[in-house]
């Protein structure tokens, strides 16, 4: 037997199950004619077999493309018999083998692909069907990914689509007047908070009353705080519906004159450092009533809030109708409801010290049979960055020498003039006066 390299022109069509053996000497199958040319070589050649297809049922129809199976690759002998190992692992993939039964045809992967598949599908459907598992979100740029487990791959459930915003978390602030129906409404109320990733939602002209129980105005992953009117009116009511993991908390503040008020307080453990508490305010200011007693209440209620929380954020939301907003917008604050919420009238508002830090609010829909459009306030992407500044400040010098020169000096001056002064408030002024000018 001589040394020759040989390569193979394939007359007839294999069985599936067959190996062929590409290397040394004759080829060896029995069930295949094949001929054979001498190629002169030093070199050896890899063993290359078509991997046999379990489980699939072979009939006259099926046929064998041999025009794509594997050319030999020639190798040195100096190679290391781990470095041909490897190489010959990954070689050995088939550019193209297709099988076709019944005018279907199933595409037979690398093994880099069809190690993340089933290894051994019951059919061809099932080979198929993992194809579209794994292909699928590569063509049309799904947010799932393939995730691959012993039961075989897999799609991992796609991000959450809330809005990304900044580092500091601020509320998202829903302001609607529903003009009664509440509890037919919370239905509608629920879908809309949670579409719009409402974390407060402030309601006015609920007409609840005290007979209505709260069970009836649960919303599911909200706490409602309500203040129903109880004068004996018809109609009015404010509620708010806060985010049961929301860091915020019921603030019970003066109200002799029973106004339609509600307050929060928020706080979040990561704030900006000039805004430490966000005050929410839930206002419904009816037709007629007294302009006066109701901008008394809101600004005496801001005042004492702002004094035990200096850097307060102020959110006034609600129904304010006609009401005259001068002594409002000069506490600061500023109106930011540019859009018409009612006709041709903007009566659902939002007073705010904090208009910078929130994107420019929208108006969405009326809830149920109102006839007030809603407003919704998200937080800004890009909040105002917090520039510092320098600032001089004078103070004067404290070392012993200054003290030294300063008690010389007051025991050399001459108080004739104090000592002259006919009155305690003069000889009090000079003498400061006096104290002053050394120390500077």
């Amino acid at each position: 037997m001589h040394d020759v390299r040989s390569t193979v022109v394939l007359n007839n069509t294999p069985s599936l199950d067959t190996p062929l053996l590409i290397g040394e000497g004759t080829l060896h199958d029995t069930n295949t004619s094949a001929t054979t040319h001498s190629l002169p070589s030093d070199d050896r050649l890899l063993h290359v077999s078509v991997p046999a297809i379990t489980d699939v049922s072979t009939s006259p129809s099926q046929h064998y493309d041999a025009s794509c199976h594997e050319e030999p690759v020639m190798r040195p002998d100096t190679e290391s018999a781990d470095n041909v190992s490897s190489s010959r692992e990954e070689e050995s993939i088939l550019n193209c083998s297709t099988i076709s039964h019944s005018d279907q045809s199933a595409v037979i992967y690398s093994p880099s692909i069809s190690d993340s598949l089933k290894t051994e599908p019951s059919s061809v459907s099932d080979l198929t069907l993992d194809l579209s598992d794994y292909c699928l979100p590569m063509l049309y740029g799904s947010s799932s990914s393939l995730v691959t487990s012993d039961a075989g791959p897999r799609l991992s459930p796609a991000p959450s689509l809330a809005p990304e915003t900044s580092r500091f978390i601020l509320p998202t602030v829903f302001n609607a007047n529903i003009r009664g129906g509440f509890c037919q409404n919370t239905d509608e109320l629920s879908a809309v908070l949670h579409q719009n990733y409402v974390d407060l939602a402030c309601i006015t002209e609920t007409w609840l009353n005290p007979s209505i129980s709260d069970n009836l105005t649960e919303i599911p992953g909200y706490i409602t705080y309500r203040l129903d009117r109880n004068d004996g009116r018809h109609g009015g009511g404010v509620a708010i519906l806060a985010k049961q993991e929301l860091p915020c908390k019921l603030i019970d503040l003066p109200n002799p004159t029973h106004q339609e008020t509600l307050w929060l307080l928020y706080r979040q453990p990561c704030m900006p450092r000039v805004l430490t508490h966000i005050l929410i305010g839930c206002v419904y200011f009816p037709p007629n009533a007294n302009i006066k007693v109701m901008n008394d209440h809101i600004l005496d209620s801001l005042d004492i809030v702002g004094r035990k929380h200096p850097n307060l954020g102020i959110l006034l939301v609600g129904d304010f109708n006609h009401l005259p907003d001068k002594l409002l917008l000069s506490f600061p604050l500023k109106q930011i409801v540019k859009s018409s919420t009612r006709g041709l009238a903007t009566l659902d508002k939002i007073y705010t010290n904090i208009s910078h830090w929130f994107s420019e609010p929208l108006t969405l829909p009326a809830m149920g049979k109102s006839d007030h459009c809603s407003v919704l306030l998200t937080p800004s992407i890009n909040p105002p960055p917090s520039h510092g500044y320098y600032q001089r400040v004078k103070r004067r010098s404290n070392n012993p020498n200054g003290k030294a020169l300063l008690c010389l000096a007051l025991k050399q001056h001459n108080w004739t003039t104090l000592y002259s002064l006919s009155s305690c408030e003069d000889m009090t002024r000079h003498f400061y006066t006096t104290l002053i000018t050394y120390l500077d």
